[in-house]
């Protein structure tokens, strides 16, 4: 090889190099800035209870807003079953609605809404339409 051929062929690998690179810089940028972009969609909707299972407080019924309370493990929901109406705690409710009838204390799934109004639907029905 002669030497006109040797440093064409370094002149590629070094613009082969800086391409490389720029491309590094960029995608390390667009991740940074997708990864704050992500933190601040989570601490907005931090306080939702959408994709989180609840309890219905009072029964649902198509159209009429309803209450539900967050669920908590099977063990202390056990515990609050078994304590009785008489002693039951105070619970933060949320405004809900349903496309269906749900008794009370029935277990549901959040689909939607916002801290003013919840979607739900019956974790019955959200394990149906998982298997399909």
């Amino acid at each position: 090889m002669s030497i006109p051929e040797l440093t064409l062929i370094v002149r590629i690998l070094l613009l082969a190099l800086l391409v490389l690179g720029l491309a590094l810089f960029i995608f390390n940028r667009a991740r940074r800035r997708m990864e704050h972009a992500a933190k601040q969609d989570i601490m907005k909707n931090d306080s939702t209870l959408i994709g989180l299972r609840a309890i219905t407080v009072t029964e649902l019924r198509p159209g009429t807003v309803g209450e539900i309370r967050t669920a908590f493990s099977p063990e202390e929901e056990d515990d609050i079953a078994l304590s009785g109406e008489e002693k039951i705690p105070s619970f933060k409710t949320y405004p809900a609605i349903s496309a269906q009838y749900i008794s009370k204390g029935r277990s549901v799934r959040v689909t939607g809404g916002n801290n003013e109004l919840y979607r739900v639907r019956s974790v019955s029905d959200s394990l149906t339409s998982d298997r399909k």
